[in-house]
């Protein structure tokens, strides 16, 4: 057996036994001595304490963002809003049946509520989860108003001074569907160790001991006011959550500020060695959002004739040409990121063939484009000069080409003439040779 399961069954294990041991001897005291007497102002004190501590709780737990997306937090919130809505006119109403009734459906709504955590596989929306929330809200608060303005209509608690079949029915059914909640939040816990589980389980417990123990006695009596320390206890349980939920979200503020202030020292870092780069770079950047320069180089201003601080938060199209603007506009809405040449327009006016190649960057947490310009003036230049000379080149060959054809058409001439002279010669020396034989 692992540590951790080790650790888990002696948590649960405690647990049971103190709320065993809670339970049997809230029987005890009631054998010793029967009324405490009536103390308006300590049961009013501890109930608007609970009313106070329940809403503030439940507010924490349905905003914490870890318990967002888990339903069985959003139900026990639910319960917590009802139970401190309805603890507050317990708390605020004379001895007399509405005061009975308001406690008695704190307690069974807040088990019924707290008993949802069951269909934890049930999918709700934020806004679907807002809306339950605010229409369980108002209707508890409308219904306890018109309780407060007409009694007559609610149901009877209180009969002769006890309380009434109705009365226990309430608080007893709360305490079980409490009990039933809490033992499947520490289920819960034990598969997934964690400590949340375990809290909410006892806070659950508590409520659960509270009601279970509500129809031993009557008003005033030491068992009625037994289980408001029960009740208390369980608010202070949960009092002491808020304050384990506080160090998670302290401790977590702190790991997120250490990781923010690694991210900005590393961000700082990175931004200075891109300004030593794009400064030992050979041509000009900009760093532009939507055209307007957010940031540049020294080697755009050499380029362009402007000085850095004149072309940061310029339109950078106005460092193109008219001939060029519209291709550039129609490369920066399209996103386009390959090499082009354009014509760029400095300080002076004067035009220069440029060559531009963009890249889309995340940039001081935004999504910026980086352009880098090339001036290609003496590229250009210098391909016109090759053009010439290759045009010389070519015109030089081709006079060489009609001069070789001359000479091949004059050595043809002088070919045929060889020929001609060697076949008159030859013809004379016949006729020489006939005229001496004859």
């Amino acid at each position: 057996m692992t540590t951790i399961k080790k650790k888990k069954i002696l948590h649960l294990s405690i647990i049971a036994i103190f709320t065993i041991a809670l339970l049997i001897t809230s029987y005890i005291p009631k054998l010793i001595v029967q009324n405490l007497g009536i103390n308006i102002a300590l049961h009013s004190t501890l109930e608007a304490f609970g009313a106070f501590g329940a809403i503030i709780f439940g507010l924490l737990i349905y905003n914490y963002k870890d318990y967002k997306n888990q339903l069985d937090f959003f139900w026990l919130s639910i319960a917590l809003f009802v139970m401190g809505i309805l603890d507050f006119f317990h708390a605020i109403s004379p001895e007399g049946n509405n005061f009975v009734l308001f406690h008695s459906d704190s307690v069974f709504l807040g088990g019924l509520f707290s008993s949802f955590v069951l269909f934890k596989n049930i999918k709700l929306k934020i806004r679907v989860k807002n809306i339950i929330l605010y229409s369980i809200v108002i209707t508890i608060v409308a219904v306890s108003f018109f309780l407060v303005l007409y009694p007559e209509y609610g149901l009877l608690m209180l009969s002769e001074g006890k309380f009434t079949d109705s009365a226990k029915f309430l608080n007893l059914a709360g305490g079980i569907l409490f009990f039933i909640s809490a033992i499947f939040v520490f289920v819960r816990y034990y598969k997934l160790y964690v400590k949340d589980y375990l809290y909410f389980g006892i806070f659950l417990i508590f409520m659960a001991l509270s009601g279970i123990t509500f129809f031993q006695d009557d008003m005033w009596h030491v068992g009625w006011w037994l289980w408001h320390m029960i009740r208390l206890m369980s608010y202070i349980t949960g009092l002491i959550i808020f304050f384990y939920i506080y160090k998670k979200l302290t401790s977590n503020l702190n790991k997120r500020n250490e990781e923010l202030l690694v991210s900005e020292n590393k961000a700082q870092e990175s931004e200075i060695r891109f300004k030593a780069l794009h400064n030992a770079s050979f041509g000009g950047i900009a760093i532009h959002n939507k055209g307007v320069i957010l940031d540049c180089n020294l080697g755009l201003s050499e380029i362009t004739g402007y000085s850095v601080d004149e072309l940061i938060g310029m339109d950078g199209l106005l460092l193109i040409a008219e001939t060029s603007r519209k291709q550039v506009m129609s490369n920066i809405s399209t996103n386009y990121e390959e090499a082009y040449e354009a014509i760029g327009i400095r300080k002076n006016k004067e035009e220069y063939p440029v060559r531009l190649e963009s890249r889309i960057i995340p940039y001081r947490g935004k999504t910026v484009r980086v352009v880098e310009f090339r001036d290609i003036t003496i590229q250009k230049e210098a391909e016109l000069e090759i053009k010439r000379q290759n045009e010389e080149y070519a015109a030089i060959n081709e006079e060489l080409t009609t001069s070789e054809e001359e000479i091949r058409a004059t050595n043809e001439e002088l070919s045929i003439a060889k020929e001609k002279a060697e076949e008159s010669n030859q013809l004379k020396t016949e006729f020489i040779n006939n005229m001496s034989h004859e």
